[in-house]
């Protein structure tokens, strides 16, 4: 049932009591037929934000169990004048749920019961609900957005991201171009995604505007313009050869290196390969040290694993830059028992100070472990002056929303980005925006690096059966900002 109320845009839904309103008090509340008191209970706000026009659902609970009762949902449209806009009925639990509650401008809402079984009329206290207008925002960046099952050179076009919110999913986005005229005409149409994107591969040195187009109910909503516009590659590996090229090393760390936190796997040049136009990024059993157990403490106390190798590739010394946009086309290996990474890295920093460099984790890939939690991440870390690290980011919980219905992180390749500037980080999928910090700037050259390593306390899930999967890099550059 859709409720057509009045309403601005995303709605603050505070979480309130609905009591009965009128002459009762707790103490002459009518008694159901079990003798206890009708008193709605609170008001459960929707999970994510309720923008103008987009149905949300509105519920509450009586505490009178066993009767099933009509709950009638009014909105106030003048002083002491009430107008029904949407029913529904109690579960046996005394539940109950508007499901499709639709607001254009800020209302007032409340509940009524009618006599039934017995019991009198109650209405319950008003809720004021204050909704604001959608907001849409369009951002333009290089060719960041190249989802996919196979290889493919990097594209040479420019990405427009418009992103509305909150999210409507489903709804038309129509991208326009200025032409040379001055007009706007029609260039593509795409539609709105879960976490409320629409992202585009255009033609550089244009300007582009998108609206998202009246859907359910909820009127359009047009962003800001933007010039697509070109810049500089300063680093590009599209492993195309049969070799690795000189510019990569491999980064030795582990085994015995002090706070790496692993005790059972060392960086090896075996442990990664190059084919098939792209980089293979593994782990491995150490055949110098078959046999052999390692020992390594965790919280649990001592457990024991085979030695293995890891892989970890750094453009240190030949390539580092401060400020800009590195990106990189990855396919994550599917198992647990590695974490596999694309990131920034520095040396020589000065402990308390992240201007002296900070690690930028672009992304990390902890594997499925079969459960619905989406274990993408990214993080910055740093020592403070104590040695004690300070990390800002963390696992993205919002990651599901950001790839197609039914893709994985392993099934298909997904450009992951990170925008580093003098005044602030942008950490995006595909042209998608899931983090920003502006703490932590690090104003010091630094390299990349990409990574599969094992670390202590995920040497458990390590298995003969899922040691052979891989890591896959398409691509990796890097923009001039």
């Amino acid at each position: 049932m859709l409720l057509g109320l009045s309403g601005g845009a995303a709605a603050l839904l505070c979480a309130a009591l609905l009591t009965p309103s009128l002459s009762s008090t707790a103490s002459d509340a009518p008694s159901g037929p079990d003798g206890s008191r009708v008193q709605l209970a609170r008001l459960i706000p929707p999970d994510d934000a309720v923008a103008q026009g987009v149905p949300f659902p509105l519920s509450g609970r009586v505490s009178t169990v066993r009767v099933r009762r009509a709950v009638e949902l009014q909105r106030k449209v003048r002083p002491g004048e009430w107008r029904p806009v949407g029913t529904t009925t109690t579960d046996r639990r005394g539940r109950f749920t508007f499901e499709s509650v639709q607001l254009f401008t800020s209302s007032r809402l409340r509940g009524r019961l009618p006599a039934n079984a017995g019991l009198p009329e109650s209405t319950t206290r008003s809720l004021f609900i204050r909704v604001r207008a959608q907001r849409g925002t369009l951002t333009r960046m290089p060719a960041v957005s190249q989802q996919g099952p196979t290889p493919q050179s990097p594209r040479n076009d420019t990405v427009v991201s418009a992103r509305f919110d909150p999210a409507l999913p489903g709804r038309p986005v129509l991208l326009e171009r200025r032409d040379a005229s001055g007009q706007w005409v029609r260039h593509a149409t795409q539609i709105e995604d879960a976490a409320g994107f629409a992202v585009f591969n255009v033609p550089p040195a244009a300007t582009y505007r998108a609206t998202a187009q009246s859907y359910n109910g909820a009127g359009p909503v047009r962003t800001n313009t933007a010039s697509a516009v070109t810049r500089s590659v300063i680093f590009e590996d599209t492993f195309d050869g049969p070799t690795l090229d000189p510019r990569w090393q491999d980064f030795i760390l582990g085994r015995g290196f002090p706070g790496s936190g692993r005790t059972c796997a060392l960086t090896h040049p075996s442990a990664h390969s190059v084919g098939g136009g792209v980089l293979h990024l593994g782990i491995g059993y150490d055949p110098t040290m078959a046999g052999q157990e390692c020992v390594y403490t965790t919280p649990e106390g001592s457990k024991s694993s085979p030695y293995l190798y890891q892989s970890q590739l750094a453009t240190y010394p030949r390539f580092r830059f401060t400020y800009g946009l590195a990106a990189a086309r990855i396919k994550f290996a599917r198992a647990p028992g590695r974490h596999s990474a694309f990131w920034l890295q520095v040396g020589g920093t000065v402990a308390g100070d992240p201007t002296t460099g900070t690690e930028i984790d672009a992304v990390e890939f902890f594997g499925d472990d079969g459960s619905k939690f989406d274990r993408i991440g990214a993080f910055l870390h740093y020592y403070a002056t104590d040695g004690s690290i300070v990390t800002h980011g963390g696992l993205m919980p919002g990651a599901p929303n950001l790839k197609p219905p039914g893709d994985t992180w392993w099934d298909s390749f997904h450009v992951f980005s990170v925008a580093w500037t003098p005044t602030e980080y942008v950490f995006r999928v595909d042209g998608r925006e899931f983090y920003r910090e502006t703490r932590a700037i690090s104003r010091t050259p630094q390299w990349v690096t990409l990574s599969a390593i094992s670390s202590d306390y995920e040497l458990e899930k390590v298995t003969p059966q899922n040691i052979d999967e891989e890591t896959e890099v398409d691509w990796v550059r890097v923009w001039s900002l």
